[in-house]
């Protein structure tokens, strides 16, 4: 049972197409949606019609840092990065959201000096459909 004050470490662990990872800093989650406008004459504002969600847009910031789990960046990191580099789609797990099919957008990596222990990694997802 997890303390009302640490719910959030119950939920399940972020993954992307089977690889799991939990040193995660943050993985917010834009939503919007399609709202077809009409107007009509002599009315002020419009009516609105929704054609649908957008697809959601996640933003993760990922830790691969010796330091923190001996292999993360040696072991773990390259595995990671032929799944992030290589734009297929794959099925993303978020612990808010579950299960979705998804495709990297972009991501940065930052590669610093005052980083001995591995990187950090921003990535952008997308959800998607395949066919």
């Amino acid at each position: 049972m997890v303390a009302p004050a640490q719910v959030i470490q119950g939920l399940p662990l972020f993954s992307f197409r089977n690889l799991q990872w939990s040193h995660i800093e943050s993985a917010p989650i834009h939503f919007s949606h399609t709202q077809a406008e009409r107007r009509y004459p002599y009315i002020d504002d419009a009516g609105h019609d929704n054609t649908g969600r957008d697809p959601l847009k996640i933003r993760v910031r990922m830790f691969f840092l010796e330091t923190l789990e001996a292999g993360a960046f040696t072991k773990k990191w390259p595995t990671w990065r032929k799944a992030l580099f290589d734009g297929s789609s794959g099925p993303l797990n978020h612990p808010l959201v579950g299960s979705i099919r998804a495709r990297v957008e972009e991501g940065d990596i930052q590669f610093v000096a005052q980083v001995t222990a591995g990187i950090t990694v921003d990535v952008s997802f997308t959800s998607t459909v395949d066919n």
